[in-house]
């Protein structure tokens, strides 16, 4: 609370603020005041500059001492709303020398802490929260104790930003990149959980159980995981994911361990499927890639990789 030309809080959310209580101790400040909803960023930050502009202007403090209650009412002096004041009362002013002069503070007050607003070094605002219905509470440092929070701040942002990998400057860029590589995470996890709901054309060739699996749209990396979930606890089987990617076809072929020791041949599977469509590629006996160029050709294609599969197995 103060008197002219008016205190910060009423300054920034209006005359219908006042004091609700409030705690200050050589560790925190604790400010109750009414106002029905929170502060905004911009209040909160509008309030700090106003608090240290008086702090780093070292104001003088005056205390005026058995004060009849009406004259020190006449000075401007701010008492809380429902206190009960005795005849006599004791008040503080912030700014000028004496109840004459403007100032910037004027109230009914038990004690002072300092004797120059200078002394408080500097005010931070750590937090504004509800303290009961209709009242707000706000949490401030001052003096060493803000400096001891800026320090812990700098230490959580070094943190942070080695844990991203970034330059505490552009901590706020790294984070935009991860929430967008989580999002395209997300986005391939629902794409891969849309391919798990289709069904794999199964077919029994000798030993060996071919599983088939058309997709559309999925990178490499995606369509190697639908060819691990396919052959996934099924060591006879082997896996052939079809995809159709733009003007493009790609085949990635996995065989399990007891498929290839039947005779499959995921390398030689995929490059009889390549060069059906127009294409090419091969790879190892487990694994393997190949792309074709037509997609007109993909049904023979597919047909060329059974038949190569069932020539291995004969």
């Amino acid at each position: 609370p103060a008197g002219p030309p008016c205190p910060p809080l009423r300054q920034v959310l209006g005359a219908h603020v006042s004091q609700a209580g409030s705690l200050v101790s050589d560790e925190i400040l604790r400010f109750d005041f009414t106002h029905g909803h929170a502060m905004t960023a911009d209040e909160l930050a509008q309030v700090e500059r106003i608090v240290n502009e008086q702090v780093w202007a070292a104001q003088p403090m005056q205390t005026y001492e058995d004060v009849p209650l009406d004259e020190a009412r006449a000075m401007g002096a701010m008492a809380l709303f429902g206190e009960k004041y005795a005849e006599r009362v004791r008040v503080v002013q912030v700014g000028g020398m004496s109840p004459a002069e403007p100032s910037f503070s004027r109230e009914l007050c038990g004690g002072v802490h300092v004797r120059s607003t200078g002394e408080i070094g500097l005010f931070k605002i750590i937090s504004e929260a509800s303290a009961a219905s209709g009242i707000r509470r706000i949490l401030a440092l001052t003096g060493a104790h803000t400096y001891q929070w800026a320090l812990d701040q700098e230490r959580r942002i070094r943190e942070a930003a080695d844990r991203l990998k970034a330059n505490p400057k552009d901590l706020v860029e790294a984070i935009d990149r991860l929430q967008e590589q989580l999002k395209e995470e997300r986005a391939k996890r629902e794409k891969m959980a849309a391919m798990g709901a289709s069904k794999s054309q199964d077919e029994q060739i000798g030993a060996v159980l071919l599983r088939i699996e058309e997709t559309e749209g999925a990178d490499p990396k995606d369509c190697q995981r639908v060819a691990d979930r396919l052959v996934e606890g099924k060591p006879d089987a082997v896996a052939l994911v079809v995809n159709l990617d733009g003007e493009k076809l790609l085949f990635v072929c996995k065989a399990g361990e007891a498929a290839t020791t039947a005779g499959a041949h995921a390398g030689n599977m995929v490059k009889a499927a390549a060069q059906a469509s127009g294409g090419g590629g091969g790879g190892r006996p487990n694994f393997a890639t190949a792309g074709g160029r037509d997609l007109g050709k993909k049904a023979e294609a597919i047909a060329a990789a059974r038949a190569a599969l069932s020539e291995q197995l004969n």
